[in-house]
């Protein structure tokens, strides 16, 4: 499943890449530390310009992933995405502590990623302005340091991934 899941990444950005020369693209490689069920191999850094990915875990969680894709990824920046809403993307109603997307948003561009926010729109397709408001407080501080980010990460581990041995339990 990994390998056509990665024939196919591959095929779709070949296709875009004809139609649409410089456009980027990325594939969600969000699976990539999920193990084999999601068929989510590291043949997706190939396939993307960047890599992108949805991770919902805690502080120490987005600062790993973080760390790894800003390390893997064939352009700058990496984006990482979490959602605005609680538990997870599937419930569009009740939203984090603004507090906490600040953590988030600050963890992950701390270690040169771009940090992303997805919104759960209304069943009827609209959104919710004071969400939005909410956004931009929570990127203004970022907004405010954006001249001095950038740069390469440099590391004094470094850590082992084997795409071949990931398994489940």
């Amino acid at each position: 499943r990994e390998r056509w899941n990665a024939q196919y990444q591959a095929e779709v950005t070949a296709l875009v890449k004809r139609l649409r020369p410089g456009l980027p693209v990325t594939h969600n490689a969000g699976g990539i530390l999920h193990g084999w069920p999601l068929a989510v191999g590291l043949d997706t850094i190939t396939a993307s310009d960047f890599l992108s990915g949805d991770f919902y875990g805690d502080l120490s969680d987005q600062r790993t992933v973080g760390k790894l894709f800003s390390a893997c990824t064939p352009g700058r920046p990496a984006e990482i995405m979490t959602t605005r809403c609680l538990p997870g993307p599937q419930e569009h109603v009740q939203t984090k502590a603004e507090d906490a997307l600040a953590r988030h948003a600050a963890a992950v561009v701390a270690c040169g990623a771009a940090a992303s926010i997805i919104d759960g729109i209304n069943p009827d397709g609209t959104l919710e302005p004071a969400v939005y408001e909410m956004f931009g407080r929570v990127y203004a501080p970022i907004a405010a340091l954006e001249e001095h980010l950038g740069g390469e990460p440099l590391a004094d581990v470094g850590l082992y991934f084997s795409d071949d041995s990931k398994i489940s339990f």
